[in-house]
């Protein structure tokens, strides 16, 4: 049985907006707080600085110090964290129902009234060292963050994490500065999701929030992309490969036609990138196709890792892409798409964390909530002749490469 959505959405007057989606067959709640405090607003010679924010807000707050808002988190049972992407510092949580109105206030003081103690902006930055220090052992993840600079204006495809020379050189009025030019009601989204009585929880944040203030965050101003090909020489016997193109905003009433081709591209055991370069040519350990977006800017991004014939790899990815573009799709794979697609969302469903990160999510790009009935509608609607129209009509083009490994490989198409 269908259970009908009950979505909700409340801009207080200082700009902050509530969105909220109770469900009532579950036992939980939870939050989800985008501040627009991303890596694309740190100064030009500070990148990371938003990333070490993120860390030294959690480190006291109104009443508490560091150690008693850490205990009485868990007191209450709140499973919680924060991070850092290139447009949003975001703040999730989740808990029993009934414990929500009490963590509230915990995160209005995160969000509001943070001690930012500059004792501790050393240990902060230690916590930022070793995350960057960690990238260094992920080449896939250090390809996909080139790949995003590359194909995106600057600075919306910038990684929030910065550099060891970066994030050293950052003081703690660097810290302080940021936090109140970034940390601004207008611009942030708080999401609930779970049993609670909208009403109550409406009062319940205009009391915590209502009095929080600021101006609004600046613009963001842009350059254009670098785009083309990029070679990152990595000595190794794996190598890394990355494919960008655009496609369509979130809001255009073709996405789902959109998502649809990558997904069948990209998404699953049965796919056609699966297919291809692992069960017929055994070419490589991993792979994926993605829809990406900063909202202003998406794309398609392709990645590849082998160990085997780097250059056949990118050749068979191309030939996919296009292929996928000049003949479209089969019946069977859109009846998987769907069902895979159904299977989501009865999971979602289950889920309230899941659902407050999608709400916030929605109302970031969309600028407003997107009811599941609409979605499910639009994937029924889905077709191979609908699918192949658009894939027909947009096919790839400007390419943006990035490859990781020992040599640089040839590309045969047109590069952005």
């Amino acid at each position: 049985m269908t259970v009908p959505q009950q979505l909700f959405a409340e801009t207080l007057d200082n700009g902050m907006v509530l969105v909220g989606e109770r469900m009532d067959w579950v036992e939980s709640a939870a939050m989800s707080a985008l501040l627009p405090s991303g890596g694309r607003t740190d100064p030009l010679d500070r990148p990371g600085l938003s990333n070490l924010l993120c860390d030294m807000v959690q480190r006291g707050a109104g009443s508490r110090d560091t150690r008693q808002l850490l205990n009485d988190l868990e007191n209450l049972g709140v499973s919680y964290g924060g991070q850092v992407s290139n447009a949003h510092m975001s703040f999730g949580a989740a808990m029993l129902a009934d414990r929500l109105f009490e963590a509230l206030p915990i995160f209005a003081d995160i969000i509001c009234r943070p001690h930012l103690p500059e004792s501790q902006l050393d240990d902060s930055r230690s916590v930022c060292y070793q995350e960057i220090r960690a990238i260094d052992d992920e080449p896939a993840r250090q390809l996909m963050m080139a790949l995003r600079r590359q194909h995106y204006p600057a600075p919306l495809g910038n990684d929030p994490h910065g550099t060891l020379e970066s994030v050293g050189s950052i003081t703690y009025d660097d810290v302080r500065e940021h936090w109140r030019r970034q940390f601004v009601p207008r611009g942030t989204i708080l999401s609930i999701a779970g049993r609670f009585d909208w009403p109550q929880l409406v009062d319940q944040v205009r009391a915590q929030f209502g009095d929080w203030q600021g101006s609004p965050p600046a613009s963001i101003e842009t350059t254009a992309a670098p785009g083309g090909y990029l070679h990152i020489p990595h000595e190794s016997n794996q190598t890394h490969i990355g494919i960008a193109y655009a496609s369509l905003p979130a809001d255009h009433p073709d996405f789902y036609r959109a998502w649809a081709g990558v997904s069948i591209l990209g998404d699953g055991e049965s796919s056609r990138l699966f297919t291809q370069l692992r069960e017929k040519h055994g070419l490589v350990y991993t792979y994926s196709a993605n829809y990406h977006t900063v909202k202003s800017h998406s794309s398609i991004q392709c990645y590849a890792g082998t160990m085997k014939d780097a250059q056949k790899t990118l050749d068979v990815m191309l030939h996919e892409i296009q292929l996928l573009s000049s003949d479209g799709v089969t019946p069977e794979e859109v009846d998987r798409l769907k069902t895979r697609c159904k299977t989501l969302f009865i999971m979602n469903q289950e889920s309230s964390r899941a659902r407050a990160g999608a709400l916030a999510s929605q109302w970031h790009l969309l600028g407003r909530l997107r009811p599941l009935a609409e979605t499910e509608a639009e994937i029924d609607a889905l077709s191979c002749e609908t699918i192949g129209e658009y894939l027909r009509a947009n096919p790839p083009a400007s390419y943006t490469f990035c490859t990781l490994g020992p040599k640089p490989l040839e590309t045969s198409v047109e590069v952005s």
